[in-house]
């Protein structure tokens, strides 16, 4: 058989050896070039993630999704529609519970993300990753070592922000994270797998003037080399 490569996105699932069922569960509804990155000797979110986010192709955008979510049908058409509708942003098929877009609108926005699915494009992953090497300690203490808490930063010194899309596709279906300790992104009441429905759906939505919620940091400010510690107390807000 011959499997066509998707030429729009390139997939990873970061995860451990612990969660395979639920990895072989996705797998159903993935393309067959998804790429798998597990942390089989238990370095840590971070390690794992900066692999999973390393590993695009030559496709214009590229996707990282934790290892315990619940995708829903048609996912790599449905994805298609989303950015085709949202090109060259950076977007989450999930989100914290605080985050609700406009009556009828598809779209939410926020300084902050959640990472179970997110899709960058490419230019924006090398920008992001070169952002967290000049200003992120890469073995930071006391903190969850995660790339979603470097997100955060990123968007809050830069002015980048994420994109949540209503309905989610996908489903958050573990009581830890994929990676590491105890979790507070709980299964969200925004999921679907109304297939005729997504497929669908007009993704453009409330896109030109999404809902915005802003988050005031603490505790991703500790990834920070000491150096750059200085900078936030210039940041509005702080």
């Amino acid at each position: 058989m011959v499997y066509r490569m998707n030429k729009l996105f390139s997939i990873s699932i970061m995860g451990v050896l612990e969660r395979y069922s639920f990895i072989k569960e996705m797998l159903k509804k993935l393309p067959a070039h998804t790429n798998l990155i597990l942390d089989r000797a238990h370095l840590g979110c971070w390690q794992t993630a900066k692999q999973a986010w390393n590993s695009y192709t030559d496709a214009p955008y590229h996707m990282v999704l934790q290892d315990d979510i619940l995708i829903c049908d048609e996912f790599e058409q449905i994805v298609t529609n989303i950015i085709n509708a949202a090109p060259n942003r950076f977007i989450s098929l999930y989100s914290l519970r605080n985050v609700k877009p406009k009556k009828n609108d598809h779209w939410a926005t926020r300084n902050e993300t959640t990472a179970q699915g997110l899709i960058m494009p490419v230019p924006m992953i090398k920008e992001w990753m070169a952002w967290v090497n000049e200003y992120c300690l890469e073995k930071p203490h006391s903190i969850s070592d995660t790339d979603d808490l470097r997100m955060d930063l990123w968007m809050e010194f830069t002015g980048n922000r994420c994109l949540f899309v209503f309905p989610h596709i996908i489903q958050h279906i573990g009581t830890k994270s994929a990676l590491y300790g105890t979790t507070h992104v709980l299964p969200s009441p925004y999921y679907t797998n109304d297939t005729k429905k997504l497929l669908e759906t007009d993704w453009t939505k409330g896109l030109s003037n999404p809902s915005f919620g802003r988050t005031h940091y603490s505790v991703e400010f500790k990834l920070l080399k000491p150096e750059y510690l200085l900078m936030k107390s210039s940041m509005k807000g702080h």
